[in-house]
């Protein structure tokens, strides 16, 4: 939701810029990874503070601008952090696999993952957000904003349906450590 109001550049340093916002103490910040609308305004106001009143106007259309702009990128995140179960911040093809099955099945989810890590990822078996959400905007770019909600919104069921399956698949593959798919008493 933070990452809405920059731009595509800006999106790099969001994060940082989050967690030093929601780092400073004794003014209101609390360090639990999100911030109040109290945090949010103290920081920009003292982190604007130099700016003309045109400047600061101009500051806030942009960033209106850019939410504006950034609506599907922020229903793409929402999915991409439920996806996420381990909250690793990255998705593996296991995790992915719970969004893929209920329409394409496991063995084609597999491809679209290996498919999206080759197109935009970097090919380290994980997907992060950066890699996931302008792979869909981009294969989504021709759908309604009716189209792109109902795709989301079906996403989103799905994932909620499969949360703990995925969850506990997960287990199992870190407790078969001969990756033989099958675990013994040991």
């Amino acid at each position: 939701e933070f990452k809405s109001i920059f731009s595509d550049i800006g999106e790099k340093h969001a994060e940082e810029r989050l967690q030093e916002i929601d780092n400073i103490q004794g003014r209101g910040g609390d360090s639990d990874g999100q911030l109040s609308a109290d945090e949010f305004c103290e920081f920009m106001m003292e982190y604007m503070a130099d700016l003309t009143d045109k400047g600061f106007k101009e500051r806030v259309t942009t960033w209106e601008e850019h939410l504006r702009g950034s609506h599907r990128k922020l229903l793409l995140r929402r999915v991409f952090g439920r996806m996420d179960v381990d909250r690793s911040r990255s998705v593996s093809l296991e995790e992915f696999k719970a969004i893929g099955e209920e329409d394409v099945g496991a063995d084609n989810s597999a491809a679209f993952f290996k498919w999206i890590e080759g197109a935009v990822g970097n090919s380290d078996g994980e997907l992060t957000s950066d890699e996931w959400v302008p792979f869909v905007l981009e294969q989504e770019s021709g759908s309604t904003d009716e189209e792109f909600h109902q795709l989301v919104d079906d996403w989103l069921e799905i994932l909620a349906k499969k949360r703990r399956n995925t969850l506990l698949r997960q287990v199992f593959l870190k407790m078969d450590a001969d990756s033989s798919g099958a675990v013994d008493m040991d």
